[in-house]
């Protein structure tokens, strides 16, 4: 299963790749990254991660973020 790791300063809707951070082969791996990164983005704006085959949520985090 892949998983697709998203951020950004301000969440719209249907912006995708302009927020892609990258593509992992595993949430293990997709994880790790986002742990990493995530103290920049959380406290003004969004960090999601995207089960790429199912198009769900798997975790997201933020001050910026306005969607379910």
């Amino acid at each position: 299963m892949m998983y697709g790791l998203f951020a950004g300063d301000t969440y719209y809707p249907r912006g995708g790749g302009n927020d892609l951070i990258g593509i992992y082969e595993s949430y293990d791996d997709v994880l790790k990254k986002y742990e990493k990164i995530k103290k920049k983005y959380v406290e003004h704006g969004w960090i999601h991660i995207m089960n790429m085959s199912t198009k769900k949520i798997r975790k997201k985090e933020g001050k910026n973020i306005k969607f379910a």
